[in-house]
């Protein structure tokens, strides 16, 4: 009784944390190579969302505000971990005009499937699962124009785990507390909001391995991404010792 529940209950951790993910689906290098030292600021500004490259249940002025919401809080989380992983990052409006150094981080939503909640606490595995792919390019300013030198695409999404149902004890045929209850879990664990926080995760990750390819930072201090059908262990990343800012809110 008692190994069946705590088999259970490791079974179903293992399963929630593996409930979402977001990886690197390519990270291109142009011809431009950036020159040492690292700039003093990167500015991002906020990524494009094309309607036709979101599947919502939004219109109208709620769409436009969802649109909005979006956009920010992936430029809010893009900073957050700039400034805490490679160096100080101001997001900007994208009427921006350019300085004449610095990094600047641009890109789009390629893809937003909202997905359901719902499904994903009950269900599970991939039932009401959300998706996010973005297109991210990171300019050279000190170049006139300004010259890209890394794109970066990800993709990911949430949830492909059991939810509360798959939980339930066929032997016992009553639901196992232990299992709806991590079912439930990993189902509110899920959503764009975490998927946003992934997404930037993944994209400063990239820029960060590629500093370090470039000899623009110490490899000892690169964050390693997430590579498309691939799980590298990562015990933690590592900190800039200078600013630790509170970290934005995940969702809405």
């Amino acid at each position: 009784m008692i190994c069946r529940i705590l088999g259970g209950l490791v079974l179903s951790l293992a399963l929630l944390s593996g409930c979402a993910s977001v990886s690197v689906r390519s990270a291109e290098k142009t011809h431009h190579r950036p020159v040492p030292p690292l700039p003093a600021k990167i500015y991002i500004k906020p990524f494009a969302t094309p309607e036709q490259n979101l599947r919502v249940d939004r219109s109208g002025q709620a769409l436009a505000q969802f649109q909005a919401d979006l956009a920010d809080r992936l430029a809010q989380q893009l900073k957050y971990r700039l400034d805490r992983h490679l160096l100080p990052a101001e997001v900007v409006p994208r009427t921006f005009v350019p300085p004449k150094s610095g990094w600047l981080i641009d890109g789009r939503f390629d893809r937003v499937a909202q997905g359901s909640r719902a499904l994903r606490v009950v269900l599970g595995f991939g039932a009401g699962g959300t998706k996010v792919e973005t297109t991210s390019t990171i300019y050279d300013l000190s170049k006139r124009p300004p010259q890209p030198f890394l794109v970066v695409q990800t993709t990911g999404g949430s949830n492909a785990m059991p939810g509360a149902v798959a939980n339930v004890n066929p032997v016992m045929l009553f639901p196992s507390l232990v299992g709806v209850a991590v079912g439930a879990a990993g189902g509110a664990n899920t959503g764009l909001g975490f998927d946003v926080k992934r997404t930037a995760r993944e994209i400063v990750a990239a820029l960060s391995e590629y500093a370090a390819e470039q000899e623009l930072i110490h490899r000892k201090l690169a964050m390693q991404p997430k590579r498309l059908g691939l799980a590298p262990l990562r015990l933690g990343d590592p900190v800039r010792p200078a600013n630790n800012p509170p970290e934005p809110p995940q969702s809405p």
